[in-house]
């Protein structure tokens, strides 16, 4: 039995760099050196979205959802940060610009960023988890002027390449199409179009894009998809660390980006209605209206549940027997499995009593939600966590628990409010149920 406890620890550990690796903090949207095979283009699918009241208006993580096109692989991790209430929960610690402020305050900003990012305390949490994730955050805007050893000066000139930073993003949502090479990103807040067309042809640096339309909107193209050279990298406007320009579609209130042009055009696709998108998909609909309730600003969405068959589908698992199997699974959901449910949603808040943990996750009924209730705090009062074998008790202070229909709602306090992604990364059994 121990060794087949220790097989377990094993497991976790190599399941955190498969399943949910591209959820790391300290993976930066891709491998080390990203495959040059294409991705397949996302389809249109046929499938009739489920309705939505109409009369319910849309919360500020739906926006972004609706850019979203809904597919297995958006559904199973889709990483959404809060620019716009990150600059008020955090006005006491360092104040985050918006668009009123100059350029004085954005300096302080970024010069304050990198701690910010990676390390925190029970009063200053992290505030962009997954910001390396993705061109269109501030942290991208930040590695673009390490990488390039600049001044601040010369970094503000380099940023009115492309006309915007953090200053015009307010929120930004982040997934991958089944694949560590292309990045679909979608971000909210307030752009000119035509400022940008204005400063892409001033741009002597810039390699001249290509333009492309579909549906009626127009975006920038630079290369073949996913084109890599390493002559380019972190060149302006918009090339990363691979060399690879992508696309961009740049509208007065979305910016839409992926490197792959059916990727891109999918996402035009899902912005006008032209095909579902991850709103349209009523738990992720569920999921973002709560954890936007819930105050969250930084969060993971997903449909990949804590349940027997992923642990099962390792290959970790290979050679041992059923009952083998279901011993260690029995174990893992110690005392208790939790009931079944559909999809859930993790990410960090702040309010006066301090930081907390943000949990929700929907049930096909509200029973199992109720039931749900109790089992998690049992969970939380008696079980011990999988991966470093700490009872749980010892990370989490105080956990407020309710179910409201289908929804188990919690804030959770204590010290895996500083990193509430870290037991998701791990694959660990908070949530595990049967």
């Amino acid at each position: 039995m121990k060794r087949h406890l220790h097989l377990v620890l094993v497991l976790l550990t190599l399941m955190s760099t498969t399943i949910f690796a591209c959820g790391s903090p300290s993976a930066p949207g891709g491998p080390e050196s990203p495959s040059k095979d294409l991705p397949k283009p996302i389809p249109d699918s046929l499938e009739t979205p489920e309705t939505v009241d109409p009369g319910v208006s849309e919360s500020p993580y739906e926006e972004l959802l609706r850019a979203i096109p809904d597919t297995p692989e958006a559904r199973e991790a889709v990483y959404i940060e809060d620019y716009a209430l990150a600059r008020q929960i955090f006005a006491d610690v360092a104040y985050m610009p918006g668009p009123e402020d100059d350029e004085a305050v954005t300096e302080e900003f970024y010069d304050w960023l990198p701690p910010m990012s990676f390390r925190g305390d029970a009063s200053d949490p992290p505030i962009l988890s997954f910001g390396r994730r993705s061109f269109l955050s501030p942290y991208r805007h930040m590695e673009y002027k390490q990488a390039k050893g600049m001044s601040y000066t010369e970094y503000l000139a380099f940023s009115q390449q492309v006309a915007f930073d953090v200053r015009n993003v307010d929120r930004v949502a982040v997934t991958e199409p089944g694949t560590l090479v292309d990045v679909l990103e979608v971000a909210t807040g307030r752009f000119d179009p035509k400022t940008i067309d204005n400063a892409l042809e001033s741009c002597s640096e810039c390699p001249t894009p290509s333009l492309g339309e579909h549906g009626g909107i127009s975006y920038y193209s630079w290369g073949e998809d996913l084109e890599m050279n390493e002559e380019l990298r972190m060149a302006p406007p918009v090339f990363d660390r691979y060399g690879r320009g992508g696309r961009i579609s740049v509208l007065d209130d979305y910016v839409l980006r992926a490197y792959s042009t059916a990727n891109l055009e999918a996402l035009i696709n899902a912005y006008q209605d032209n095909r579902p998108s991850l709103a349209d998909a009523e738990e992720f609909r569920l999921l973002a209206q709560e954890m936007s309730q819930l105050g969250a600003y930084t969060m993971l969405l997903s449909d990949n549940t804590f349940g027997p068959d992923m642990y099962r589908a390792s290959p970790m698992l290979e050679g041992l027997s059923q009952g083998e199997q279901d011993r260690i699974l029995a174990k893992l959901a110690e005392p208790v499995p939790l009931r079944p449910y559909q999809a859930f949603a993790t990410g960090a808040g702040k309010d006066d009593a301090g930081p907390y943990m943000a949990l929700v996750l929907v049930h096909a009924d509200g029973g199992s939600a109720e039931e749900n209730v109790t089992l998690l705090r049992q969970r939380i009062d008696e079980g011990t966590g999988a991966v470093y074998s700490d009872p749980w008790s010892k990370s989490i202070d105080e956990a407020e628990i309710n179910a409201d229909g289908r929804l188990l709602i919690a804030k959770i306090r204590g010290r895996v409010a500083i990193s509430p992604y870290e037991w998701v990364i791990n694959r660990d059994n908070l949530i595990l149920h049967e």
